[in-house]
């Protein structure tokens, strides 16, 4: 009995073509058309396979790497199949994507639920199953579950069933074990719930992240309040002592007794509001105790103070209100350079010199005061200007050649802008005024040789005239 490639038997004998030309059915034809199926099925060795699962066995030639399979089948094929099956007994692990190649056909890719295979899919000792579509060869027991793909192999029976494993269905359910190790279903939370374990022998659920039982939770980056509120937390009253203890179950206690303090009894990184009940001394400084003012402070009912602990009992008032409003230091010390908007003060010491900024200043009463001299000495001279922003005081010498004064820098038109000047020898040389010096008389003062004159000048214009009058000559 003759097989062509495609498995196609030719028998031997015809039985309606031996009852056409008239041939009996003999013991011996049968017998020869029998003998020849026995022949035909045991050369071929097609049962065996069948029984022994050889059939559609691949022999494959492996790398290392085995991401690139050759293999030959038991039977040649010419072209790859639709559902045609084989498989092969791995020696490697795959690393990645794979491909297959049969016959010496052109390489197929290997794919586990229609993507590539990933690392470890194919293990060596497990035998490997694949099915053809056409184009691609598909692993139907990859060892490692694709991202789309739910993989069930080795589970028992009853350990889990589908209508548990609802996440094929249902995005975000999660199926697990739960009390008494029992599977347990837990469908999808909403936003921003977080999982909650109720214990060994509890299910899980959804719900809002609390830390209650984390006696230091630790933030990974900015808390963001989310649009609400920190709930600050009122704590028992604290009794005033030396030193005063701050409790912990709170940040916002009232402190009641009238027994000064210097101290306090906290944990470093406090921060903490008191509010006094009664009048009492806060002492500053001692290393313990740092107060806004530099100084002591007497507590009034009603009053609240802002803390801070930088270290264990270290503490800094960082904010003290008064219930009466007004103001913890009311008489200021000015020192370097201040700039006062609006303020009403109180009794002022001056550390350093004040400037005006050419502002107005009204309802003063001076007393014990001086002005700055601008001292011009000898000047030889030549042309000098007298600055007024030097002083509204000049002294000046004149003992050699004709001398020259400017004035410059006076006050704004409206403004009276006035000063003196002591002048030494200046009748020895000739001295020119500015032109826009108006002396009595419409003629400058006869100065005195060898002695001293005081002048006044003003001007109310900015400048633009000049008054002159002598207050005294040929002072000794």
């Amino acid at each position: 009995m003759g097989r062509n490639t495609n498995g196609v038997f030719t028998r031997v004998h015809n039985w309606t073509t031996d009852k056409t030309n008239s041939v009996k059915i003999t013991a011996s034809r049968f017998d020869a058309e029998n003998n020849d199926f026995a022949s035909a099925l045991t050369a071929s060795g097609e049962i065996a396979k069948l029984i022994t699962g050889s059939y559609n066995a691949l022999t494959v030639v492996e790398t290392t790497a085995q991401n690139s399979i050759s293999a030959t089948p038991h039977t040649a094929i010419t072209s790859y199949t639709t559902n045609e099956q084989h498989w092969w007994l791995p020696k490697f692990n795959n690393t990645g994507a794979a491909t297959l190649t049969i016959s010496g056909l052109a390489a197929k890719a290997l794919k586990a639920g229609g993507a590539a295979l990933g690392s470890g899919m194919i293990l060596s000792g497990v035998p490997v199953m694949i099915i053809c579509d056409g184009s691609e060869q598909h692993v139907m027991n990859p060892q490692r579950s694709p991202s789309n793909f739910v993989n069930t192999v080795g589970y028992q029976d009853n350990s889990i069933t589908l209508a548990k494993w609802s996440h094929e269905t249902v995005q975000g359910a999660m199926v697990y074990t739960g009390a008494a190790g029992t599977p347990s279903y837990l469908a999808p939370g909403t936003s921003g719930q977080a999982l909650i374990s109720g214990g060994a022998s509890a299910n899980l659920s959804w719900g809002a992240v609390a830390v209650v039982s984390d006696t230091s939770p630790q933030l990974g980056g900015f808390l963001d309040a989310n649009g609400n509120y920190i709930q600050m937390q009122k704590g028992g009253d604290i009794a005033s002592g030396s030193p005063t203890v701050i409790d912990t179950d709170g940040d916002y206690f009232i402190c009641t007794g009238t027994t000064g303090f210097s101290a306090f009894t906290v944990a470093a990184d406090r921060h903490f509001f008191l509010e006094f009940a009664a009048v009492l001394t806060m002492t500053h400084g001692a290393g313990t105790l740092d107060l806004p003012s530099g100084a002591n402070i007497t507590t009034a009912a009603g009053d609240v103070g802002e803390f801070v602990s930088t270290a264990s009992n270290v503490v800094t008032c960082v904010n003290y209100s008064t219930a009466s409003g007004k103001a913890l230091v009311e008489s200021v010390t000015l020192a370097n350079s201040v700039t006062l908007t609006n303020k009403t003060l109180g009794a002022v010491t001056l550390g350093g010199a004040v400037t005006g900024g050419d502002q107005t200043i009204s309802a003063i009463n001076l007393k014990d005061y001086g002005e700055v001299t601008n001292a011009l000495g000898d000047l030889g001279g030549g042309t000098d200007a007298i600055n007024l922003t030097l002083g509204n005081s000049v002294s000046a010498t004149v003992s050699t050649g004709t001398q020259t004064f400017t004035f410059t820098n006076p006050t704004a038109s409206d403004e009276l802008c006035a000063f003196s000047l002591m002048l030494t020898n200046g009748g020895s040389q000739t001295v020119n005024w500015p032109s826009t010096v108006d002396f009595a008389g419409a003629a400058a003062p006869a100065l005195t040789a060898s002695g001293v004159d005081c002048l006044v000048f003003w001007t109310i214009d900015g400048g633009t005239i000049w008054n002159g009058s002598t207050v005294a000559l040929n002072l000794s």
